[in-house]
Formats: structure tokens, sequence, C-alpha cells
């Protein structure tokens, strides 16, 4: 029904909430790296054999970079007309 409906639409995000998303993925890119680091830094320690610290390199960088990419056009929001190329 008609009255079960809210009367105005959802409210976008604020924009220093847009600016604390930057800052979680700053501090998360942080996070990635200290800890790769710190896991390649024992890998050299313990003999440098097989590179094991590959696996969560690739594996927390490719979590990292599909929400970078998803969160990003989450964010962008749909284009308007004008931004359309025609070429």
């Amino acid at each position: 029904m008609i009255e079960d409906l809210p009367d105005e639409a959802p409210a976008t995000k604020p924009a220093h909430a847009v600016r604390g998303d930057r800052g979680d993925a700053r501090r998360q890119l942080a996070i990635y790296a200290a800890v790769n680091l710190l896991l390649i830094v024992v890998w050299a320690i313990s003999g440098a054999g097989y590179f094991w610290p590959l696996w969560p390199l690739l594996g927390w960088g490719l979590g990292l970079a599909k929400r970078h990419v998803h969160h990003g056009a989450r964010h962008r929001g749909p284009r308007r007309a004008s931004e359309w190329s025609t070429s």
C-alpha cells in the first residue's frame, strides 16, 4: 500500500563518510603491506626455499583489489548522458 512506502528516498552517504572509506582503504593497504613484508622476512630468515608468502600475497591482494573495484564502482554512481563516449 502507498501508506507503507517511505516518505523520501534513502539518504546518500555524506561526504565525510566517503572520505572515511578512503582512509579505511589506505589503512587496509598498509596492514596488507606490513603483514606481507613480515611474512617475506620470516621466509627469508627461515632459509628462503619455496616462496610460500606468494599465497597470502595473492589471496589477500585479490580480495583487496576486488573490494576496491567494487567499492569504487558503487561510489561513482550512474553516469550522466554527457559522460558517455560517442566514439
